[in-house]
Order: structure tokens, then sequence, then C-alpha cells
């Protein structure tokens, strides 16, 4: 009977040893998680706070509209230099949530600084009878007087010219803050 409390006092033994280990595992995986958890959170709030990247800052171009509408419209144009065809197009009218057929997507035109009888549009891009944005880039500048309300009569009456229906005739501003513009009717 010895030799068996002996082999039973082992076996006691060794299911409170896997007993602590795994107490102490778990114990070990959630001081992990926590340290993760406070790692991600802490990198996330050090890096929107130190990290300010900004290509047009590099160039010295930060505050410049004219070179920001520039590479606006060449990131929008599918026939421009950077080989990456209609992605950025279709990604901004995605994100803009412009309903324009696919298909419209295919062909169309990108220009800057648009001259209309009231207003110069930034970026305008157009596929005749299919659709047409007017996209004025705001980084630093503020509104000159009713701006906004005299583009949006441009682009309407250049829509008609087109041929553009008045529900494919979009007007996008576009603002590093997201702010709306201080007239029309966004």
């Amino acid at each position: 009977m010895a030799a068996q409390s002996r082999i039973e006092r082992i076996d006691r033994f060794i299911a409170d040893f896997r007993a602590l280990r795994a107490a102490r595992r778990g114990a070990r995986l959630e001081e992990m998680e926590a340290f993760l958890d406070t790692f991600e959170a802490t990198h996330r709030r050090i890096w929107r706070v130190r990290v300010d990247f900004n290509v047009f800052g590099l160039l010295g171009v930060r505050t410049d509209e004219v070179c920001h509408s520039g590479v606006l419209a060449w990131l929008l144009d599918a026939e421009s230099g950077h080989g990456q065809g209609d992605v950025f197009m279709r990604a901004f009218a995605d994100l803009c949530r412009l309903d324009i057929p696919s298909q419209a997507l295919d062909r169309y035109l990108v220009r800057t600084e648009f001259v209309g009888a009231e207003s110069i549009i930034d970026v305008m891009v157009f596929s005749r009878g299919e659709f047409l944005i007017y996209l004025e880039n705001k980084v630093f500048a503020s509104e000159g007087s009713h701006q906004v309300d005299r583009e949006f009569r441009d682009m309407r009456r250049l829509g008609t010219a087109l041929g553009v229906p008045e529900e494919r005739q979009f007007a996008v501003f576009l603002t590093p803050d997201g702010r709306s513009p201080l007239s029309g009717d966004a």
C-alpha cells in the first residue's frame, strides 16, 4: 500500500504541477495581451502626434492649391504617367459616392483651372453625355464671395452643353479638414 500511495503522491504532484503551469500560462497570456493592447494604443497615439509626413510639405508646397490640384488631376487622369489607369478615379468616385456607371469611367477627360462664365474650377473631370465633376480644392485659402454658388451655376451650364443629366453632375468641395463650403447647398 505504501507503493500505491507513493504513486498517488507522484500523480498528485504531476497534476498540481500541470495545474500550476496552466494557471501561470493563462496569467502570462493575459499579461501579454494587456501589454500588446497598451503598446498598440500608445503606438497609435505617438504615431498620430509625431508623424506628419506630407509630401507637399517635403516639397515646400504644402499650401500651394494649384500644385495640389495638379497632383489630383494627374492621379484622376487614367491616361497620365502614373501607370495605374483609372484606379484612382474609380476609388475617388467610390469614396465620394458618385453615381457614375462603370463603363463611363472607361473614357473621360480631366482639366485643371477650367474657366467658366462666372468662376474658375480647380479640377474638372467629364465624359460627354455621361458625367461631370467639378472639384473645388481648398487647402488653406478661404472661399471667395459666393464662390461655390458661382461654380455650381457654371457646372450646370457646362453639364447642359455636354448633355450630362443633372443627376450625374457632381460638385465636390475638398479640404484637408473636411469642412463644408460657406456658400452653396453642401
